[in-house]
């Protein structure tokens, strides 16, 4: 048979067609479909939505991705602010207006971690969600390699001890002892401690991982203390305003800018100038567990973190080892600036507002060195206000670093609450204030000062209205 009449043919008439084999080329397959469109959670070539609409749909969207909540809060406020400063409707805008909101963020010195976050927002509600590639080409600006702020460990010491309540010494303990972040401290559940274990487990921290920690040993009984007052449930530190949800009141723990005043009032009272913070707490304890020679990779478990290379920056922050320090050219000269008559300042707490009422400070005993100042001692002091007296005892003062400052160390409020019923809530209020403590510790600090000038024996210092 000739070509053009075959023998074999298909079933439709036409004739059989030459095997390819397993390597041959395929006919390309096209897809009609316009998937861009049809996955975008805004169509914005099609659909024109205006800028409040457009805002509530990403926040659904971002709702049921579950974000974290302060994620939707900034991407929400930046992707807001890059739609007033265009001026258009979403799906006007274009790659240009992104590379000018971009500049305008410079030109108002706003630093690169602003920018990241306001290009991660657009880049991820425009490019991600709405598939319009405005950021593409955009490159995520270089961030500062900033070394950690740490306290060195006789700071954190004085930090602790001038805490006024047990509330305080555990949120300050807890923060430093184990690396946690100020919201992980606040949401923690007393069922959450295991006492057997020695551990403290972390529920949905950063990331929405979950991670244990050790329990401080220094802590343990006052953990203990706060766990069987509570009945061994419920939030380790609550808030003292409950929330009411359909009807029913429900607990809440404290937010985390209660934490960071109790952190820096705590600092102002310890005598620390520096900026304190709840996270200088949690870099002070990588940094230091770093010198006490724990390994990186533990500590990295310890904080959380998901890459080493976040770890390592504590690294850098750590003193050097004595074998790698090198001497500096200074201590070589046999130089003192103390053979310069030079003296170290005085440094004392500054007094505040709010009047409790009139104070008596009674020296119990104090302790004078070999060159004549007063090193530490006891005393006591006498609140007259509303007509009642109320005497606090227990309040040991101490001379501490080059001889200058002088600490106080307070028992914890919750030993006052008792005495201090006599008074109305408002002076209570004012009592168990920082400022108030400041207040004492500054007068207290005067007058030694004035007693070590005038080599007056210690005895009953009557002051007056100092408080």
């Amino acid at each position: 048979m000739t070509r053009d009449n075959p023998i074999h043919r298909y079933v439709d008439g036409s004739q059989y067609r030459p095997a390819k084999g397993q390597g041959a080329r395929s006919a390309q397959v096209v897809d009609s479909r316009d998937f861009q469109s049809q996955m975008a959670v805004v169509d914005l070539l099609r659909n024109d939505v205006d800028a409040a609409r457009f805002l509530e749909i990403i926040r659904r969207e971002m709702k049921i991705r579950f974000y974290a909540k302060n994620t939707n809060k900034t991407y929400l406020h930046a992707v807001s602010s890059f739609l007033r400063f265009t001026g258009l409707s979403p799906g006007d805008v274009c790659r240009e207006h992104v590379r000018e909101y971009l500049e305008y963020l410079v030109e108002s010195n706003d630093g690169a971690e602003s920018v990241s976050v306001h290009l991660s927002a657009i880049r991820t509600v425009f490019d991600k969600m709405c598939f319009r590639d405005l950021t593409l080409g955009l490159v995520t600006p270089r961030k500062a390699k900033k070394m950690p702020f740490v306290l060195n460990q006789e700071e954190v010491r004085r930090l602790l001890q001038a805490a006024i309540s047990h509330r305080d010494t555990l949120l300050i303990g807890l923060m430093y002892a184990t690396g946690m972040r100020v919201s992980e401290v606040c949401r923690v559940c007393v069922e959450q401690i295991d006492f057997e274990r020695n551990l403290i487990f972390i529920a949905c921290g950063k990331g929405n991982k979950d991670r244990q920690v050790m329990l401080p040993e220094s802590l343990r009984l006052l953990l203990k203390r706060v766990s069987e007052k509570s009945g061994g449930r419920g939030l380790l530190f609550p808030s003292a305003a409950p929330r009411k949800v359909t009807g029913q009141v429900e607990q809440r723990h404290i937010c985390s800018r209660t934490v960071q005043r109790v952190v820096s009032s705590t600092a102002q009272l310890a005598g620390i100038e520096k900026r304190v913070t709840p996270h200088v707490l949690r870099h002070s304890f990588a940094t230091h567990s770093f010198e006490s020679g724990c390994d990186i990779r533990r500590i990295q478990k310890v904080l959380g973190h998901t890459h080493l290379q976040t770890t390592t920056i504590y690294v850098r922050a750590a003193c050097p080892a004595s074998t790698i320090r090198v001497p500096s050219p200074l201590d070589r000269l046999n130089f003192s600036p103390m053979d310069q008559n030079l003296s170290p300042r005085t440094t004392l707490a500054s007094p505040g507002d709010d009047a409790v009422g009139s104070l008596r400070i009674r020296m119990d005993s104090l302790t004078r060195d070999p060159g004549g100042k007063l090193v530490d001692g006891q005393l006591s002091v006498v609140i007259s206000a509303e007509r009642r007296i109320v005497t606090l005892n227990g309040i040991s003062v101490k001379r501490s670093g080059l001889g200058d400052w002088i600490q106080l160390s307070f028992p914890p409020v919750e030993d006052f609450e008792s005495k201090l019923q006599c008074f109305s809530a408002s002076v209570q209020e004012r009592i168990k204030k920082p400022r108030f403590l400041g207040k004492l510790q500054y007068a207290v600090s005067k007058r030694i000062h004035e007693l070590e000038a005038a080599e007056i024996p210690p005895g009953t210092l009557s002051l007056a209205g100092a408080g």
